[in-house]
């Protein structure tokens, strides 16, 4: 059977065949056959009706299976003649069976992207990265996690700090200067108004605590007990109540008391309390784990220069149906993460153009690193096994709290295996790069000196 292949942009292909009257009379017996061993129709006993009954009987159905038949020969044939992998079928332009009795079958199809490496493009691939060490300042920022944890807070005279607590009291106006109670429900009046005391606890400085009545504790930090300040609030365009939304008010604030913090002392005792063993036993938990973290840090910031490297050094068309799948489910996850992130509709929809745009970009890198990574997995023979991918089965149903049995079941379900095998290719092909690759390190020092010394 001769297949032409026309080669078409967007990772597409025209296939176009005519199948020879004798091999679709010979498919179409294979066909015929199958129907009389499996028909089972009255008055005759099962696979020996009469081959002129079965025809009359499942016409139709004869040639839409023949038609299924023929087509796949011609796809496979391609396959197999002009190396040509094919993903799936675009279009059917013709599929007939001419009056001399051959097929003519014409489709377009979506093929893998031609993707062109040797090992010099992904065997060591240069990496600079940033040394990390567990240096005293990070054990003494924790230590002092610690103490703020277990503070114990005392009136005092002196002036609001960072870390301490302050009793208020406040009522607010609009700008208009009407009572910011007129603008709430009743059961949302305290956020306007209170006169009996309320604890405001002051955040390290340069944190980002939450707050009812934004920016209102850095605003009175340095004020006595006995003091009072208006201080002008907004509250902006994703404040979750949203009679306020976008507005501002001016509060009249009075600072009834004063509480400084009372650090303990940093000790067995204190570590003891925070549910360690002693000092060296919290100090060594925590040393321990930071250090896994800055590990892992290390390993994503070698893994994304490599990938990087590969995207950046190879373009190749994709495949637009993959593009706009992988593009839609990255706009709903920016769109889920923008109102996690407290934007309001509106906000969202003045954004469209720039998620789209966002999101194009990161499903078409997305995809591109996949074919990559796929091309080396195949010339480094690169595989998943079975015990692999049952020992991640297994890990994941440790995570999600279900038996092996119950996830091997919903993943049957919802053809999660081919997914889950994927996922650990990848895995294992960015572990291969990373091991070939050349890694270089600079301490922090030098890191934030050439910085510096690009700036100027």
């Amino acid at each position: 059977m001769n297949v032409a292949v026309e080669k078409l942009p967007d990772c597409r292909a025209k296939l176009s065949a005519e199948v020879p009257a004798d091999t679709v009379a010979s498919t179409r017996e294979g066909v015929l056959s199958a129907f009389m061993q499996q028909a089972d129709l009255p008055g005759f006993r099962k696979g020996k009706t009469p081959k002129n009954v079965i025809e009359k009987k499942f016409k139709d159905r004869i040639e839409e299976e023949l038609r299924e038949r023929l087509s796949r020969d011609v796809i496979y044939s391609a396959y197999e003649n002009e190396d040509l992998q094919i993903l799936g079928i675009d279009k059917v332009e013709r599929e007939e069976f001419e009056s001399d009795g051959t097929f003519s079958y014409i489709t377009e199809v979506v093929c893998r992207p031609d993707v062109e490496l040797t090992e010099k493009d992904y065997k060591g691939i240069d990496v600079d990265v940033v040394k990390q060490t567990v240096t005293d300042e990070m054990i003494q920022e924790f230590y002092g996690r610690v103490q703020r944890n277990f503070a114990e807070y005392e009136d005092t005279d002196e002036a609001l700090q960072h870390n301490d607590k302050a009793m208020i009291t406040y009522s607010a106006k609009t700008a208009e200067g009407n009572p910011l109670t007129d603008e709430l429900e009743e059961n949302m009046a305290p956020l306007a108004e209170r006169d009996e005391e309320f604890e405001l606890m002051i955040p390290e400085e340069g944190a980002q605590g939450y707050e009812m009545i934004p920016g209102l504790a850095d605003a009175i930090v340095g004020l006595k007990a006995g003091d009072t300040k208006d201080v002008e609030v907004s509250f902006g365009d994703t404040y979750f109540i949203p009679a306020l939304v976008g507005k501002e008010a001016v509060y009249s604030v009075k600072v009834e008391s004063v509480q400084k913090a009372v650090l303990p002392e940093m000790n067995d005792e204190l570590a003891q309390k925070a549910g360690a063993e002693s000092l060296d036993d919290i100090t060594e938990q925590y040393t321990m784990d930071l250090e896994r973290q800055l590990e892992q840090n290390r390993i994503a910031q070698i893994d994304n220069q490599i990938l990087e490297h590969l995207n950046k050094d190879h373009e190749f068309d994709l495949p637009q149906q993959q593009v706009f799948a992988e593009t839609q489910q990255q706009v709903n996850q920016m769109m889920t993460n923008a109102y996690q992130q407290g934007m309001n509709p509106d906000e969202i929809e003045g954004n469209e153009d720039n998620i789209v745009d966002n999101a194009t970009k990161r499903a078409t890198a997305n995809l591109r690193t996949r074919y990559l990574l796929d091309e080396i997995a195949k010339m480094e023979n690169i595989d998943v096994s079975d015990q692999e991918l049952a020992n991640a089965v297994a890990y994941k149903a440790q995570q999600e709290g279900k038996s092996f049995k119950k996830l091997v079941s919903e993943m049957k379900r919802a053809q999660g295996f081919d997914a889950l095998r994927g996922d650990i290719l990848i895995s294992k092909t960015i572990d291969f790069l990373r091991e070939n690759a050349n890694i270089s390190e600079t301490s922090a020092e030098d890191a934030e000196s050439e910085a510096d010394s690009d700036e100027e």
